[in-house]
């Protein structure tokens, strides 16, 4: 509060957004959005008041939370994201804090028993060098507004910080039983989403239904390589075609920071390969001609190194 009460509080630029998982904070992220408290607006129709209409509030809804953060985050957010992968409904107690450029802690929202629904993983581009960030899509039972107490300041490592930048060229693609000359050129990884639909369970005496995770969608993963590199993948094709099953392999994803040193991994598991397709053929094309390999998978982890 002012020290004069009649003077209005200083208005601020958010500049630092932090996630606080069980009254731990994760790491800064990059942007927050959602998490949006409202209710549903119920009207009734009063004829024997000449046709008034009364309005009152219904049931409260809460939005989703999407947090957009760096895929070296911290240790907390890496666990609770991997169990998601894996299957593990884990439910959340956190907050989300938003701080001006001194990190002085101005808003927050806390909320309770969240699941994460869905995770959307960056594309890895050799030739993008911005940074590479997951978004998180939270959604929790309870949300509500806090008022940060008086001098709160928000608990950050700017080295961590720093450190959390990967950027999407930083890459390296491995495919189990592909010889390295493969998939050493592989120029894109594209984005995909692993989802998975929350259920809510109505308990008798609560105004809120229990959150509760749903099964996981797995994706389609997506490549591109150099064509003269593709060999392989086409024979694998050949002999889909042919009516040949082919073994079940696994494939990586490892990141890196700007020194080389491996932040993380994405392993999928049971992949399948079912698509091999050529770019379009043009004469007025100069760029290296790719062929986008598609395949699909039973499972995957997401883990830090």
């Amino acid at each position: 509060m002012p020290a004069n009460p009649s003077q209005s509080p200083d208005v601020y630029s958010s500049a630092h957004f932090n996630l606080e998982l069980e009254g731990v904070p994760t790491s800064t992220v990059r942007s927050i959005e959602g998490g949006t408290i409202k209710t549903e607006v119920i009207t009734y129709h009063a004829n024997e008041h000449k046709g008034a209409i009364w309005r009152q509030n219904g049931k409260v809804k809460y939005e989703p939370i999407k947090v957009v953060a760096g895929l070296a985050a911290g240790d907390a957010l890496y666990k609770w994201m991997n169990s998601f992968c894996t299957g593990d409904c884990e439910r959340k107690h956190g907050a989300l804090v938003a701080g001006d450029y001194n990190y002085n802690e101005k808003a927050r929202r806390s909320f309770c028993d969240a699941v994460i629904e869905c995770l959307d993983f960056p594309k890895f581009d050799s030739n993008d060098k911005n940074a590479a960030n997951v978004t998180i899509t939270i959604q929790a039972e309870t949300l509500a507004y806090e008022q940060p107490g008086p001098g709160s300041v928000m608990q950050h490592d700017a080295a961590q910080a720093q450190q959390q930048h990967i950027a999407a060229c930083n890459f390296d693609f491995s495919f189990d039983g592909a010889p390295e000359s493969a998939v050493k050129r592989v120029t894109k990884v594209e984005g995909f989403s692993l989802k998975s639909k929350t259920i809510e369970y109505h308990h008798a005496g609560r105004l809120e239904p229990i959150k509760l995770g749903g099964k996981i969608e797995q994706p389609n993963i997506s490549f591109s390589l150099p064509e003269v590199d593709a060999e392989y993948f086409m024979t694998l094709m050949k002999k889909a075609a042919t009516g040949e099953r082919p073994p079940m392999t696994n494939a990586d994803v490892t990141y890196f920071d700007n020194s080389k040193t491996p932040k993380g991994k994405i392993h999928f598991v049971g992949c399948h390969v079912f698509n091999v397709q050529p770019d379009k053929s043009d004469a007025a094309n100069e760029d290296v001609r790719l062929v986008k390999v598609e395949m699909a998978i039973e499972s995957l982890t997401f883990t830090k190194l």
